[in-house]
């Protein structure tokens, strides 16, 4: 499946380490293509520790991560304006 994560942590100067950890656990599965938007593909188990791992990260009552998921990559049309980023792909 194809991914796509975007997060809004609040308050980044009292939580920086918050940050730091989402976007680097991100960064193990995904392609980082702006500071908090990250893309790739992923498969089921993959995408499951992903959204597992970030659970216990952020406050679910303040933090926000949207995640968006094509289940065929073949469905989507992804346009880049700019240099296109690579396509991480984890095994």
């Amino acid at each position: 499946m194809l991914v796509l994560i975007t997060y809004d942590i609040k308050d980044t100067k009292k939580r920086t380490k918050v940050l730091t950890r989402v976007n680097k656990t991100c960064r193990k599965y995904l392609y980082q293509i702006q500071y908090s938007v990250l893309y790739g593909e992923l498969n089921k188990p993959q995408y499951e520790r992903l959204v597992k791992e970030l659970k216990k990260i952020i406050d679910q009552d303040i933090d926000l991560i949207t995640i968006l998921i094509a289940k065929n990559k073949n469905n989507v049309e992804t346009i880049f304006i700019g240099p296109e980023p690579p396509l991480k792909v984890v095994i």
